[in-house]
């Protein structure tokens, strides 16, 4: 049998409520892709619904248990590893995004490394408004891809040889989107706008220390950039604070040359003065009240994020 144009990685845990509709809108809008299901371990129907959906339906569908740990991170990675297809899609099974958004993306695809889908959302206030934290969160950290509109989607085509090689680098971690366009080749993309749509059968999966487990993803991706950056702040500063009567103005270079001496990695010495600069105009300016260091403190530090190094 051919190779398929596309293979679609659903990771599935307790869905047969969804699957079998799921499997119904990829034959409508991409009849022959081949679905690759991996279960983490369904104890309801999951599977039994969705080999019956396929053999009625006469859809291409590769059954696998989920090997790698890490939820549905892990499955994904067994699902990458099991796609034949020249594009890889990422597609849930719980209805929330439309394998007719996935055609849209197919058709974007010629001739770049990655299509990602951008959410047009229309779920709870709640979980938006984590979603926009976690957008800009990423857009802040990673320089290289802050022109892009969702960082952290759930919704991608990647093709297959852009990730072939990096499979063995990808960690099961909560935005495996940001373990791909961190640790593979990807120079170029497209973006699409998809649709995410509420659940309406099932519950959400969603869990808080989700949020926790992406604060420590981002930042390891980072080098940690920063806490080192507001630990070696804190000492410079004391530093300087220490010499200031007797160096007086001079000890806002020491300052300035402390930070870069230990962070020029990711910062050249404009940038770092610029941004301890703006700072100290922000604290001298509402020196009266008594957030006047942490507001400096936090322009200081968003300054220096969106300033360095890629």
């Amino acid at each position: 049998m051919a190779a398929p144009l596309v293979s679609i990685v659903v990771p599935t845990l307790n869905e047969c409520g969804n699957v079998g509709r799921v499997l119904e809108e990829v034959k409508r809008w991409l009849p022959e892709a081949e679905v690759v299901l991996v279960d983490g371990g369904s104890t309801d129907c999951t599977v039994e619904e969705a080999s019956e959906a396929a053999r009625r339906l006469g859809l291409r569908l590769k059954v696998v248990a989920q090997r790698t740990p890490g939820g549905k991170p892990g499955a994904l990675i067994d699902g990458f590893r099991e796609a034949s297809g020249r594009w890889i899609a990422v597609l849930d099974a719980d209805m929330e995004f439309s394998p007719q958004d996935l055609a849209k993306m197919l058709e974007r695809a010629g001739g770049v490394d990655i299509v990602l889908g951008y959410r047009r959302d229309a779920r709870p206030l709640h979980r938006r408004a984590i979603s926009w934290g976690a957008r800009l969160l990423a857009k802040l950290l990673f320089p290289r891809w802050r022109r892009l509109k969702d960082p952290t989607t759930e919704m991608y085509v990647v093709r297959r040889e852009a990730i072939a090689g990096c499979l063995g680098d990808i960690k099961p971690r909560i935005k495996p989107v940001l373990e791909i366009l961190t640790k593979c080749r990807i120079a170029s993309y497209e973006q699409v706008e998809v649709t995410q749509r509420y659940r309406t059968v099932g519950e959400s999966k969603f869990k808080p220390k989700w949020i926790l487990q992406y604060l420590h993803q981002v930042l390891d991706e980072t080098g940690w950039f920063t806490p080192r950056y507001i630990a070696v702040s804190l000492v410079v500063a004391l530093a300087a604070k220490l010499a200031s009567p007797a160096l007086g103005i001079f000890a806002l270079g020491i300052s300035i040359l402390g930070r870069w001496a230990l962070l020029r990695r990711y910062l050249g010495l404009p940038q770092i003065a610029a941004s301890e600069a703006a700072a100290t105009i922000v604290k001298d300016a509402i020196a009266l009240m008594p957030t006047a260091w942490l507001a400096g403190a936090a322009v200081e530090l968003i300054l220096v994020h969106l300033l360095r190094r890629g």
